[in-house]
């Protein structure tokens, strides 16, 4: 927030240095991108909107008259732009928190890999120690699951590990 505010102030402070808006009102599209990039399509649209409305209350009154054409051309433009990127930003977390939850869980077994495991762990640890409540661990063991493999192949002990962990979930 403070990054776009930032630069939503430089913009405006620059146009109402100058006393005209020509050069300077593209870099609006600065905030916008960096607002569609933080809050997907809605900080986009917003920082547009406060773009838009900076740019009015900052450029002389007689500016508009004659260049409104070109500033609306330029806003329409740049919404899009933030929406695009929005977007864009809102698909891309999207995929980085599925990839991250499918990376958690094992392939085979569909339970926690051990470094999930321990790090859920030792929040249900914690938890009970808040609660007062005793927490309770399972482990189990495969005696000889090299050996089983061995004898009736790889097929079987994936079998054998998809049923066990069906069991103890």
């Amino acid at each position: 927030v403070l990054l776009v505010a930032s630069a939503l102030a430089f913009v405006t402070a620059l146009i109402v240095l100058s006393g005209e808006p020509s050069p300077a009102w593209f870099l609006y599209l600065l905030p916008i991108v960096i607002g569609a990039l933080a809050y997907d399509i809605g900080g986009g649209v917003i920082v547009t909107a406060l773009s838009a409305g900076a740019l009015f209350l900052a450029s002389p009154i007689t500016t508009f008259s004659t260049l409104w054409p070109e500033f609306t051309a330029g806003f329409a433009v740049f919404l899009m732009c933030g929406i695009v990127i929005g977007w864009q930003a809102h698909h891309q977390r999207a995929g980085r928190v599925a990839l991250e939850r499918a990376s958690a869980f094992d392939a085979l077994t569909g339970v926690l890999k051990a470094e999930y495991f321990v790090h859920d762990l030792g929040a249900e640890v914690r938890r009970g120690d808040r609660y007062g409540h005793d927490v309770g661990l399972v482990l189990v063991h495969v005696e000889a699951f090299e050996e089983f493999t061995r004898l009736f192949g790889h097929y079987k002990a994936e079998s054998m590990l998809h049923h066990l962990s069906d069991i103890v979930r």
